[in-house]
């Protein structure tokens, strides 16, 4: 399940009327009289209830000829937490899949402000009046996704948002969704290996990643190739567990 990637910490403040110790700026959404005492924060480092909503981690994208991130990035690249290029599609990028969630999730024209409904199984997208084959040439209302947790090799030395340490080597958490082609060109692929070649722990795979422009249709789209590189050794596996617990 993929319901407990992000960490965060926090906790509810707490308002008094007359504070008798120090007290610290709270948030902005706080009405300005409102005030916290120093005895209301945690006195461990986590304290409270957290919720999945709670925690953000970054993204895995493939930048496409369309969309917010072709204005900032090239298309084709691979880019980290919608900041940093990754690799331009040619070099590959070297990740682990640590966790993966198939759902079903309801096509919504771009652009629009509509949000689409997502389901855990075809049962449920059969209950809502949805279906996820074509049919007489239309486009199905629904069609499954991965969404995977993946461990990604950082290519640059030292930097902030790759803080996790293997050997010489720096690694980044983040969420990666594989939707329409990038499901059935990597998706896939990796479902196929949690049952065979990785069956015994998808965290055992090493994988390289690349991009490649192709032809659908009328238009021409940036699609993933992943490929199986490796077998981790059981040192960096137990590093890679260690990180989702």
């Amino acid at each position: 399940m993929l319901t407990s990637f992000k960490r965060q910490e926090g906790a509810a403040p707490a308002a008094v009327a007359e504070p008798v110790q120090p007290v610290i700026p709270v948030a902005d959404d706080i009405q300005d009289h409102e005030e916290t005492s120093l005895s209301s924060l945690p006195s461990r480092p986590l304290e409270g209830e957290f919720l999945p909503q709670d925690f953000v981690l970054p993204r895995l994208n493939l930048v496409q000829s369309v969309g917010p991130l072709s204005e900032t990035f090239q298309p084709g690249a691979y880019v980290y937490n919608k900041e940093v290029t990754l690799s331009d599609g040619t070099q590959p990028v070297s990740l682990t899949v640590l966790r993966i969630r198939k759902q079903y999730q309801e096509y919504v024209a771009y652009g629009g402000e509509e949000m689409p409904r997502v389901f855990d199984t075809l049962e449920e997208v059969r209950a809502a009046g949805g279906w996820i084959d074509w049919r007489d040439n239309q486009r199905p209302p629904f069609s499954p996704i991965l969404n995977a947790l993946v461990l990604v090799k950082s290519p640059f030395p030292e930097h902030p948002m790759f803080p996790h340490h293997f050997g010489e080597d720096d690694y980044g958490l983040a969420l990666w969704t594989l939707r329409s082609t990038a499901f059935t060109r990597a998706g896939k692929t990796i479902i196929t290996a949690s049952q065979f070649a990785l069956r015994d722990g998808l965290h055992l795979g090493e994988w390289s990643l690349t991009s490649r422009r192709e032809k659908l249709g009328m238009n021409f789209v940036h699609v993933p190739v992943l490929r199986h590189a490796t077998r981790h050794n059981d040192e960096f596996a137990a590093f890679a567990l260690s990180l989702v617990g």
